[in-house]
């Protein structure tokens, strides 16, 4: 694993991914949890409440979650599953992901370089590394019941909620230097080659039926300054044995 990579981790570790459900309602044999920030969650996602899985059946991006589960949750703030972090080429990932399910894997956040890192040329640079990253940030599409319209409503939408919570979290780290030309593009049905607008089973990225927003960001590594503690073992007073002592009488 790179330095990126490790920091990049470090980053997701440090989102803010917690379900605010400040109030419960049972509708037609499912439970209406209001919640001030949804995040990535969307049709079909399943959470996990107090170690009960519930499917979310449909949802008002940061506004309610309708959830179908065996009992009702309760009121309180439960953090959220990270997405996944996956790096490396694109067969590289395939081979990884492919006998895995959704479930285990979506929402994923996959970084793809643009190109080969490269040291700073000022010599006083604070800069580690630089260079920019490819993150697509993917979650499972709805091929049955797809439109665009909906599609963004119920996947790009909260990608892109998760992908804003990304970027606050990168820009907060002590290793990555200022941000900026950040670009963004949204992919309605992720497929390689020709139109991405195609369901085609083979063009599909990964073979999975996924939406994806990928955000490109200049992403430059900050040299680490940590100064490192040196631990000094510590010696009582008998530390030695007379044996040792009598050497010197």
């Amino acid at each position: 694993m790179t330095s990126v990579d490790s920091i990049v981790e470090s980053v997701i570790d440090s989102m803010s991914l917690d379900l605010n459900v400040y109030a419960v309602e049972v509708i037609d044999g499912n439970y209406k949890l209001w919640a001030t920030n949804t995040h990535y969650l969307g049709e079909n996602s399943i959470i996990t409440l107090l170690e009960v899985n519930y499917t979310v059946v449909s949802f008002v991006q940061n506004t309610y979650l309708i959830v179908s589960g065996a009992s009702a949750p309760i009121i309180g703030t439960y953090a959220l599953r990270k997405p996944q972090y996956i790096y490396g080429k694109y067969l590289q990932v395939q081979q990884e992901i492919s006998k895995k399910h959704d479930k285990d894997i979506l929402p994923m956040i996959w970084r793809f370089d643009l190109a080969s890192r490269t040291s700073p040329t000022a010599r006083d640079s604070v800069n580690e590394s630089e260079g920019s990253s490819r993150f697509f940030f993917m979650a499972t599409n709805n091929p049955k019941k797809y439109t665009t319209e909906s599609d963004y409503d119920n996947v790009l939408n909260p990608l892109n909620a998760l992908a804003d919570t990304f970027l606050t979290a990168l820009a907060r780290s002590n290793r990555v230097n200022t941000i900026n030309g950040v670009t963004r593009i949204n992919y309605s049905k992720f497929t390689n080659g020709g139109n991405s607008t195609t369901n085609d089973a083979g063009q599909k990225v990964f073979n999975k039926n996924i939406s994806a927003v990928e955000v490109t960001v200049p992403l430059n590594i900050i040299k680490d300054f940590t100064c490192r503690v040196r631990e000094i073992p510590v010696v009582d007073g008998n530390g030695f044995d007379t044996g040792f002592d009598s050497g010197f009488k």
